[in-house]
């Protein structure tokens, strides 16, 4: 299985806060299914005032096999949500991770 994290971080403009949140209360179908096939199986977006988060894991063959990609539906979530931000997404640098040693125990 090739799977992979992404965390990203982006900030929101103070008065579209409600505005992201509720996008995302609402979140259509079509984007839900847009997002499994860029091959994602788990996202969550965390947010600290107006800082958010996102962190995904993506499954690269689920991503090379799929083309019911909704370009339309895409192209409007994406306009909607980008009028809500401050700072676009950035890739997030991973500085440490802990792991389970072999003499952990």
């Amino acid at each position: 299985m090739s799977r992979k994290v992404s965390v990203k971080k982006a900030k929101l403009k103070e008065h579209m806060l409600q505005q992201y949140i509720k996008l995302h209360d609402e979140i259509a179908d079509t984007i839900v299914t847009n997002l499994r096939t860029q091959g994602i199986v788990d996202l969550k977006i965390y947010r600290h005032g107006l800082d958010i988060w996102m962190i995904c894991t993506i499954d690269e063959q689920i991503r090379q096999q799929s083309d019911n990609f909704d370009e339309t539906a895409e192209a409007i979530w994406q306009q909607e949500t980008g009028e809500c931000f401050d700072c676009f997404w950035e890739d997030a640098e991973l500085v440490y991770t802990l792991s389970k040693r072999s003499s952990d125990t």
